[in-house]
C-alpha cells in the first residue's frame, strides 16, 4: 500500500464512521422504544466495523472495488470533506452569545471525598480504571445571561440548572449528595431540572435524600427526559420526584412572581413525552414578562422560538462524554449531530444553555467533565462587565 492509497483510505474511514455516527446520532433522537433502538445499535456497530475491514483489506491487496463499493467509497470521501468543512466554519463563525454577560468555571474533584469510588457493578469498575475518567471531576459553570423582560428588581436572580443525573445504581447515591450539596451552597431562587433524572426504578428511593435534599427560594421545577421512560411505572415516578417538592412543567406555563414582577416558566418533554405540541404560543396574561424553557433537548429550540422563548435549559446529550482533542465529541444524541452538544448558543433571540449534565448511563467521560449550571439573570440594558 503506498502512501497515496494510504491518506485514500484514511480519507474513506474518516468518511465512514462520519456517516454511521451520523445515523447513531439520528437513532438517538427519536422516540422509538428502547428494545429497537438497542437491535439498530448493535447493527450498527457491525457494519462499522465490517466496512472497515472489508475497505482495509481492499486497499491493503490492492484488490479492485466492486461497483457498489467503489459507489460507497465516493460517499465516504464526500461524507469527510462535509464534516471537514463545517468543524472548520463552526470554529471560524463561532461568537460567543451577546447576552452571555459572564462566564467561568470552578472545578471541583470529588475522588478525594472517598476512600473508594462508589462505583457498583464490574463494568462502572472497569471504566474507572481508564486514564482520564472524569466522572467524579464535576466543574460549576457560572454563567451570568441578560434576559428581556426581566425586571431591574430581580437583577442576580439565581437558578440552578441540575441535568442528567441518571440515577442508574452504577455511581453511588453518595455522588449526587455532594451534587446537592453543591446546589445548595449556590443559594439559588429557582432550581430547574431538565430531565434524565431516574434509570431503574430500583432508585426511586433515592429520590428523598437527593432531590428532597435541594433547596430553593422561589420553587423547584422539573421535565424528564427519554431515560426516565425505564421506569415502567411514569406516573410513579412523576409522583415520586413531587413528593420531594418539585413542581411538572410539561406542556404547561407557570407564572412565578419575582421582585418587581414576573416571568413565566414552561416545559417540554417532548419527543418522548406528550404535552407540550400543544401549548399555547403565549401565556395568559404579561406577554412583556420573561420566557424560560425548561427541555430536555436541545433539539426543541425551534418549538421554543416559535413561542418567543428569552432562555432555553436543556441537557441530553452529556457534552458528547468523550471529546477527542481538537477534534471534540463525534457522537451527539441529537438530530443536529453534535453541534449543540453543550454550552451556550444564540439563535436570533434565543439564547440556549446545554448542559453536559451530572452523570450518565455508562459512568465515563474523557474531557468533557460533569456540570452544575448556575445561572444569574440581569435585566438587558445593565450596564455590567463581562469577564
Amino acid at each position: 500500500m503506498n502512501l497515496f492509497a494510504g491518506l485514500e483510505l484514511l480519507i474513506v474511514l474518516v468518511g465512514h464512521l462520519a456517516i454511521w455516527c451520523t445515523v447513531y446520532n439520528q437513532l438517538h433522537a427519536t422516540a422509538w422504544p428502547r428494545p429497537s433502538r438497542k437491535l439498530l445499535e448493535k447493527i450498527i456497530y457491525a457494519l462499522i466495523l465490517a466496512i472497515a475491514l472489508v475497505l482495509i483489506r481492499q486497499t491493503w491487496t490492492a484488490s479492485l472495488d466492486s461497483g457498489m463499493l467503489a459507489a460507497y467509497r465516493w460517499l465516504c470521501i464526500v461524507a469527510a470533506i462535509t464534516v471537514t468543512v463545517r468543524w472548520i466554519y463552526r470554529r471560524i463563525t463561532a461568537r460567543v452569545p451577546s447576552r452571555l454577560i459572564e462566564h467561568r468555571c470552578v472545578p471541583h474533584n470529588f475522588r478525594r471525598d472517598f476512600e473508594q469510588p462508589p462505583l457498583h457493578g464490574i463494568q462502572a469498575r472497569l471504566l474507572n480504571l481508564f486514564p482520564g475518567n472524569e466522572v467524579f471531576k464535576p466543574v460549576i459553570e457560572y454563567k451570568t445571561i441578560a434576559l428581556r423582560g426581566l425586571p431591574r428588581e430581580s437583577n442576580e436572580l439565581r437558578i440552578v440548572q441540575l441535568s442528567d443525573l441518571h440515577f442508574t445504581g452504577k455511581v453511588g447515591i453518595e455522588y449526587f449528595q455532594r451534587i446537592v450539596a453543591l446546589c445548595n451552597e449556590a443559594n439559588p431562587d429557582l432550581v430547574l431540572l431538565t430531565g434524565d433524572i431516574v434509570d431503574k426504578a430500583h432508585c426511586l428511593d433515592w429520590l428523598e435524600n437527593t432531590l428532597g435534599q435541594v433547596q430553593a427560594k422561589l420553587g423547584r421545577f422539573y421535565v424528564l427526559g427519554n431515560h426516565d421512560r425505564r421506569v415502567k411505572d411514569t406516573g410513579g415516578l412523576r409522583r415520586a420526584i413531587e413528593a420531594t417538592g418539585f413542581e411538572p412543567l410539561n406542556g404547561r406555563w407557570h407564572k412565578l412572581a419575582i421582585p418587581g414582577g414576573c416571568l413565566w416558566l414552561c416545559g417540554n418533554e417532548l419527543p418522548w413525552f406528550r404535552g407540550a405540541e400543544s401549548l399555547p404560543v403565549d401565556p395568559p396574561s404579561d406577554l412583556d414578562a420573561s420566557r424560560i424553557l425548561v427541555a430536555h433537548t436541545p433539539d426543541q429550540f425551534r418549538w421554543a422560538q416559535a413561542r418567543n422563548i428569552d432562555l432555553m435549559l436543556a441537557g441530553h446529550c452529556h457534552g458528547g462524554q468523550i471529546r477527542l482533542p481538537l477534534i471534540g465529541p463525534i457522537v451527539t444524541p441529537s438530530r443536529h449531530g453534535v453541534r449543540f452538544s453543550s454550552g451556550e448558543f444564540e439563535i436570533g433571540q434565543l439564547t440556549m444553555l446545554v448542559s453536559r449534565g451530572i452523570s450518565a448511563d455508562d459512568p465515563i467521560r474523557l474531557n468533557c467533565p460533569p456540570e452544575l449550571t448556575v445561572i444569574e439573570l440581569r435585566a438587558r440594558g445593565e450596564n455590567c462587565q463581562t469577564g
